[in-house]
């Protein structure tokens, strides 16, 4: 009984934001394969969904196909297919049924010492958990420079390819509010437009570029210089095999030591939004934190002021991750995450449109 209590708990917590949706969710780029041997790489996929509501069967189809060239540091990357979706009902008249072509990805991507370029049409996160999770027209920019990282993306956001928009989501899945527009955004390009600038700091990442950069060339003999090292220092192990029995404190004071929770990252981001679409420009800003505590727990709060003329207000998230990787390295995530928003002005909103989740108004 203890263990069904646990599993519906978690099937309950889970559904939260569960939905007969999906976003045009590919595989296809981690599983390319080149054509005749070429540098062309593709992959295909192919999704069925269905579901039955009351007297009306519904399906949907979904087909992609995504090509991959690239040459040096470059790379020209298209995902797209066809989308079809069909209401039956018992009798069997066709209620409903549309299909419809479209693109998922199709950019052109450039890495250098100088950062990374990516130009076209692309799936954008940031390193925060809340505030930009979405499909655009545009340009990203990301600049790794030792422990700090620049992120500045900018762009365009139209109903036909956004995640939930006409190609992407099935707003006709089950029925439900055929068409719905879940977020501020035109179905024209150049009317719902973003910006965003982040910067981020981990005091805990491993900077070996330049070693790596110098290693072809100064360090080309290494292996034949110290061949020779574990004879040198066989007997290591010897020299140090007494050493718990004369520091046999040491152990317990370096664990006690060892600080309870580090910090993995720490960042800034400032974002707006605008367009003719948009009446009332916002502008957003604030901090987030990623924080790790056991090595395998991560909590990652952010903070965001929202600054827009009488809809200020404070939006705040808060996850709680842990990640299990197994020994033939997969990973299993779980996660637990809130997002809530304080309003300052009366009946104010959050007025960001390119998340996934909507905050919780207080």
């Amino acid at each position: 009984m203890k263990k069904q209590f646990w599993i519906v708990l978690i099937l309950i917590i889970g559904s939260v934001n569960v939905s007969a949706q999906w976003e045009c969710r590919s595989k296809l780029a981690a599983h390319l394969s080149p054509i005749a041997g070429s540098d062309l790489l593709w992959a295909a996929e192919f999704t069925l969904g269905g579901g039955v509501l009351s007297h009306n069967n519904i399906y949907n189809y979904l087909g992609l196909v995504a090509l991959d060239y690239s040459f040096d540091n470059s790379t020209f990357y298209i995902e797209g297919g066809g989308k079809y979706w069909q209401n039956r009902q018992e009798n069997p008249d066709v209620i409903f049924k549309k299909g419809r072509p479209g693109l998922r990805e199709a950019y052109f991507k450039n890495r250098s010492k100088f950062g990374d370029i990516t130009i076209g049409l692309q799936s954008i996160t940031l390193n925060d958990d809340y505030l930009l999770n979405e499909r655009i027209l545009g340009l990203n920019y990301k600049l790794n420079s030792g422990k700090w990282m620049i992120n500045l993306t900018g762009g365009t956001v139209s109903q036909d390819f956004s995640r939930q928009g006409t190609f992407c989501g099935t707003c006709f899945l089950y029925d439900i509010i055929p068409g719905r527009q879940r977020n501020l955004i035109s179905h024209e390009l150049g009317r719902s437009n973003f910006t965003v600038i982040s910067f981020s700091y981990s005091p805990r990442l491993e900077v070996d570029e330049e070693y790596e950069e110098l290693a072809d060339d100064e360090f080309a003999d290494v292996s034949d210089e110290f061949s020779d090292a574990g004879d040198e220092f066989e007997d290591v192990s010897d020299v140090f095999s007494d050493a718990s029995d004369e520091f046999g404190e040491f152990d317990e004071t370096v664990a006690k030591s060892t600080p309870f929770a580090k910090i993995e990252e720490t960042g800034a981001v400032l974002y707006t939004e605008f367009g003719s679409i948009y009446n009332n420009l916002p502008i957003l800003g604030g901090l987030f934190f990623d924080l790790s505590f056991f090595e395998d727990w991560h909590i990652k709060p952010e903070l965001l002021y929202q600054a827009q003329n009488e809809n200020n207000g404070i939006i705040f998230n808060f996850s709680l991750r842990r990640d299990i990787i197994w020994e033939n390295t997969h990973k299993t995530g779980f996660v637990l995450e809130y997002t809530g928003f304080s309003a300052i002005d009366d009946n104010a909103f959050a007025a960001n449109s390119f998340q996934i989740f909507s905050p919780v108004k207080f």
